[in-house]
């Protein structure tokens, strides 16, 4: 899929003109103003929150995958980086504070919302923190906690938080 099929535009985002078209996998071109578009992969943090012997499950609260299974976490604001990012996202999710992370793995994977595909680059860490205040808000209506063999794969709305739950399996048993 090409980057005019992943946005859907019809027109040049700058001059308005139908003189766009497809230059290589990643950009868009106008003829009419010059105008360069790359659609550049999207940057998003997950944390799989571990406490005791058990991880944070949510639910989400929309699309896409709204009502599935979810590793809390979300896009990379401008200006922040991925740490920051993971500590925002688990603040405005569960209402937690991140005592300490560890960078796990990173997946590519792709993300449809309001009928545009973004490419997108998934940093996973594994994160310890308080949970005395934890509470659903923001993207998510429901968490809990579970034990990671006892999540149910087929019920997880993206396919990479399973590839980190397999990863994150093996480096438990590799940290004891």
């Amino acid at each position: 899929m090409n980057t005019l099929e992943m946005t859907g535009w019809k027109r040049c985002p700058r001059c308005g003109e139908h003189e766009i078209s497809h230059r290589g996998d990643a950009a868009l071109e106008c003829s009419a103003c010059a105008y360069l578009y790359y659609h550049s992969p999207a940057a998003a943090v997950v944390g799989i929150v571990q406490y005791q012997a058990k991880i944070i499950i949510t639910r989400r609260a929309n699309d896409p995958g709204k009502g599935l299974l979810a590793i809390p976490g979300g896009f990379v604001e401008h200006g922040e980086t991925l740490e920051q990012t993971l500590v925002r996202e688990l603040h405005e999710e569960l209402n937690i504070h991140v005592a300490d992370s560890v960078y796990l793995a990173s997946f590519a994977s792709e993300y449809l919302f309001r009928d545009v595909l973004y490419k997108t680059a998934v940093a996973y860490f594994v994160v310890r923190a308080d949970l005395t205040h934890a509470r659903a808000a923001d993207d998510i209506d429901h968490f809990e906690l579970v034990t990671p063999d006892k999540v149910n794969g087929s019920k997880l709305a993206f396919d990479i938080d399973r590839q980190a739950l397999a990863r994150y399996g093996d480096w438990c048993d590799r940290c004891g």
